[in-house]
Parts: C-alpha cells; sequence; structure tokens
C-alpha cells in the first residue's frame, strides 16, 4: 500500500516595501499573501499617515 505523502499549504507571508522619491521614503506598502492569493494589501504615505486599503 501507497501512502502519499503530505502536502504542506504554501507560508503566509507578510512583506512591507517601500516606495522612495529621490532617495527618501515617501511611502510603505503592506501586502499579506499565501502562495499566489493576496489577502490584504494597505499603502500609508510616509508625510500623513494616511492609509489605503486595496480591496
Amino acid at each position: 500500500m501507497r501512502v502519499a505523502p503530505a502536502v504542506r499549504p504554501p507560508l503566509q507571508v507578510t512583506t512591507t516595501p517601500w516606495e522612495m522619491i529621490d532617495g527618501k521614503i515617501d511611502g510603505e506598502y503592506e501586502m499579506m499573501s499565501q502562495g499566489a492569493v493576496v489577502y490584504s494589501m494597505t499603502y500609508t504615505n510616509a508625510r500623513t499617515g494616511k492609509k489605503t486599503d486595496f480591496a
């Protein structure tokens, strides 16, 4: 009898790249994903602190 190996789902990952303009941080993106599925993405403006959620 053959048993299939256990398949583990992809890890959940949060990445936070910066938006740079003229060598200064102008904003930050935060993306939470698991495999090819993106669960949330938010942009924060560094000058105003305003957050924008992408749905």
